[in-house]
């Protein structure tokens, strides 16, 4: 039985009614804090059967009581309203824990409850104005005697509200009234409307609160009678649960399940149910009787179109293969005709290339003739850089040398960019020769393939099944694209041999032309060395004329040095004698220290003696270094002469005799 109401439940429904159609509900919104759907979305399946559809209000709310909304406010984003009429409705309960659910911090619970003020939390619906939900809450305070005003407030996205979709109201009382509700639907997720679509869960079971609160019951039992045109039959088993299936939280309101229609659980059922009639047997063999004579029919049918299928394909037949076969004729005709093309312009470009491989040698040939020469004078410059001194000169024959080291580099540089030339010119005369070649091998080939496939009859030895072979595709020309692409490679030819041509009389025009530039820089050359060693030959003997007379004057400087240090000799003893006699005098006693005039004398000749050997010695150093000058002017000159004499063995020995030797204008050509 349900549990009692609490008494005057209509009286304060009542009072709550009018004071709402007085005015007095209307309320502002600051100090309230709303949840996003998207942050603090609730599992509505925590609610269970609290939120009341349509379907849960009474014909009062549905008969012209609706919308229940007017005087509405627009601030910005937000809606304000006061409810006109509250509808009759079936109150669904539920403790105040489930608050935290709702609420982003249960700590708002306690928030105003403590002072006697309602507590309100609300939330935006996406899609309000296109069908969403509208939820009021309405909470009891803890320490207050009665429930205060209830208030709505709503949160609408860009569009101007306009009241329409189905409206859905949630009362959220005191723990006590969880145990006393007798509401049909408790617990059960059948009867429930979803504010928005329920996310999908992490796991298989059901929250803790879900299955504390929600699945408590069992659904009502209700007995099946047999039926043979039943849409399912079992075909498992199946567990006996103590909780009703969920529908999809999808679902529209017109498909959801009633309880009327809705079938039992399978350990419910007190009848087994079998799988076939009598009408069904009864049916199944005039169905095969039916299936029997009309196999028959088409059979005999089946029977005449093949005989005739039969005839008109073999002449069909013999008719093809003729025609294939004067076709394969024909193409043997053709692939004859591009064979000797091939053969004639083939033999063409062998000779070709057999002659630009000639010139090709002899190019290579004059390359290693210049080698020497470019040595030989390379030679000449090494061995002029041991010069000495000043004979090391940029002069003449320098110049000459790196004239003519220029002249043999750009002569080879001439001739290996027409040797690559002929490299490259080879290599395509080879590829289109190759490609002729190959042409010639595949229209061979092709010929006595073809030629064997048009003499093949249906009596033949080889001729056997290939199963598939017509479906493969591996086909890559077109008569068409077959012709034009053996007629392209004999134009490539013939293009690759005129070009091989023109380059063959470039190249024997080049040797003609280095080997002349080469002789007469090698001429120029001999003729500056010749002058050259004439001048350092005169030189030569003018240095030792100089050395000559420097010699001689050293010997007379030596000897006044002689003479010099001669004389200083002799003015020591003087001295000598002198500071011996002042010394001694020094040892007189007393008052006999008298400063009288011998005492005078000998100090002045002391210092006579001094001056002179000071002068002597004087004499002694310039003689000395006039004698050095000399000496080192000896050694310039001789350094000089042997510089001279240096320079004359390189250019006259050294240089002059590897030049003897030049390659000759023929073998500069390229001939041996």
């Amino acid at each position: 039985s349900p549990p009692p109401h609490r008494p005057g439940k209509r009286q304060h429904r009542k009072k709550l009614r009018t004071r709402l159609r007085t005015g007095k509900g209307e309320v502002t919104t600051p100090g309230f804090r709303g949840i996003d759907t998207e942050d603090d979305a609730v599992d509505t399946t925590t609610l269970s059967g609290c939120f009341a559809h349509r379907g849960g209000v009474s014909d009062k709310s549905s008969s012209g009581t609706l919308p229940l909304f007017t005087n509405a406010k627009i601030f910005g984003r937000e809606v304000v309203l006061k409810l006109d009429i509250i509808m009759e409705m079936t109150l669904q309960h539920i403790s105040l824990p489930y608050l935290s659910s709702v609420c982003r911090d249960s700590s708002d619970v306690n928030k105003h409850g403590d002072h006697g003020r309602p507590t309100v939390y609300h939330w935006m619906l996406e899609n309000f104005c296109d069908g969403g939900s509208v939820v009021v809450v309405t909470v009891e305070p803890r320490k207050a005697k009665h429930r205060d005003v209830l208030i709505l407030q709503l949160m609408v996205k860009e569009a101007i509200f306009r009241p329409g979709p189905s409206y859905h109201v949630v009362d959220l009382t005191s723990r006590e009234k969880e145990k006393q509700s007798n509401c049909p639907c408790r617990s059960s997720t059948l009867a429930a409307t979803y504010a928005h679509p329920r996310p999908t869960p992490a796991n298989f079971l059901p929250a803790i609160s879900a299955m504390a609160s929600s699945y408590r019951d069992c659904f009502p039992h209700c007995n099946l009678t047999h039926s043979l045109s039943l849409p399912w039959r079992p075909s498992t088993y199946y567990k006996a649960a103590s909780n009703s299936p969920a529908l999809d939280p999808y679902c529209t309101r017109s498909q959801r399940v009633s309880e009327s229609t809705m079938l039992p659980f399978v350990s419910n059922r007190t009848t087994l149910f079998t799988r076939y009639t009598p009408d069904d047997w009864y049916r199944s063999n005039l169905t095969n009787f039916q299936e029997s004579n009309t196999s028959r029919h088409n059979s005999e049918r089946l029977r005449v179109d093949t005989s005739r299928l039969i005839q008109d394909k073999y002449q069909q037949m013999r008719k093809t293969q003729a025609d294939s076969t004067h076709n394969l004729g024909e193409r043997v005709n053709d692939i004859g005709f591009w064979k000797s093309e091939i053969t004639h312009e083939l033999d063409a470009m062998i000779g070709e290339t057999n002659e630009l491989t000639d010139v090709k040698k002899k190019l290579e040939r004059a390359l290693m003739e210049t080698e020497a020469p470019l040595q030989v004078a390379r030679e000449c410059l090494f061995h002029r850089e041991k010069r000495m001194g000043i004979d090391l000169v940029h002069d003449e024959v320098e110049t000459e040398l790196l004239t003519e080291v220029d002249i043999i580099l750009c002569c080879q540089e001439r001739m290996k960019l027409h040797l690559d030339k002929a490299i490259a010119q080879l290599a395509a005369n080879r590829a289109s020769q190759h490609e002729l070649e190959k042409d010639l091998s595949d229209k061979q080939a092709a010929c006595r393939i073809d030629d064997k496939c048009h003499h093949l009859r249906n009596t033949s030895d080889g001729v056997s099944y290939f199963r598939g072979v017509e479906r493969v595709d591996a086909m890559v020309s077109v008569p068409e694209s077959w012709a034009k692409f053996t007629h392209d490679n004999i134009l490539r030819s013939q293009s690759e041999r005129a070009a091989s041509a023109k380059l063959r009389d470039d190249i024997r025009n080049l040797l003609v032309v280095t080997a002349n530039e080469m002789w007469n820089q090698f001429n120029k050359v001999n003729l500056a060395f010749t002058s050259r060693v004439a001048e350092t030959a005169d030189a030569k003997n003018k240095i030792q004329i100089h050395l000559a007379k420097t010699l001689q004057e050293i010997f007379q400087t030596e000897m006044t040095i002689e003479s010099i240090k001669k004389a200083i000799k002799d003015k020591s003893a003087f001295l000598k004698v002198a500071q011996t006699r002042l010394d001694e005098r020094t040892r007189r006693p007393n008052i006999e220290l008298c400063r009288d005039m011998a005492q005078l004398r000998l100090v002045n000749e002391v210092y006579e003696v001094d001056d002179t050997i000071q002068t002597l010695q004087q004499r002694l150093r310039d003689a000395e270094d006039t004698l050095q000058s000399l000496v080192h002017t000896k050694a310039t000159l001789e350094h000089d002469l042997a510089v001279k004499a240096n320079s004359l063995y390189i250019d006259q020995e050294k240089c002059m005799s590897m030049r003897r030797s030049f390659p000759s204008t023929r073998r500069l050509v390229g001939f041996c």
